[in-house]
């Protein structure tokens, strides 16, 4: 089983329609919408479930949209349910993805990867946490 870490149990309000239980999670993320020209962007996961990503991203995307969600030592693939401008924000959107796939442990192929030049680091897609570390 995997845990959550930093994860909160978020209680369910009466009206909740959701079956599953969601967890507050608060991690960077990379947003990759998939198509002909992939675009990414960094946003902020708020919680969680076994079916569903809640995030915002600085853009808005489309509904019905396929995406991939890079965290750490994770990806999740999906599609992009809902997305609406965060309550207060004119540069925050509040994205909700259900989940079709989702892989973990995939870092080491990654770097190993990286080390063969198959992949390349962009810069400008480094996320706000990690430009600390560099």
């Amino acid at each position: 089983m995997i845990t959550l870490r930093h994860a909160e149990h978020v209680e369910k309000a009466q009206a909740e329609r959701r079956l599953e239980t969601r967890f507050l999670l608060a991690e960077p993320v990379k947003v990759t919408l998939l198509g002909e020209a992939e675009e990414s962007c960094w946003g902020q996961t708020l919680n969680v479930s076994v079916t569903g990503v809640s995030l915002t991203t600085p853009r808005p995307v489309e509904i019905g949209s396929p995406v991939k969600l890079e965290v750490t030592d994770g990806m999740i693939l999906g599609e992009v349910r809902h997305c609406q401008a965060a309550q207060g924000s004119i540069a925050e959107y509040l994205v909700g993805i259900s989940i079709e796939h989702v892989l973990f442990g995939w870092m080491e192929f990654y770097e190993r990867a990286r080390a063969m030049d198959i992949v390349v680091d962009d810069p400008a897609l480094v996320a706000p946490s990690e430009v600390d570390r560099r």
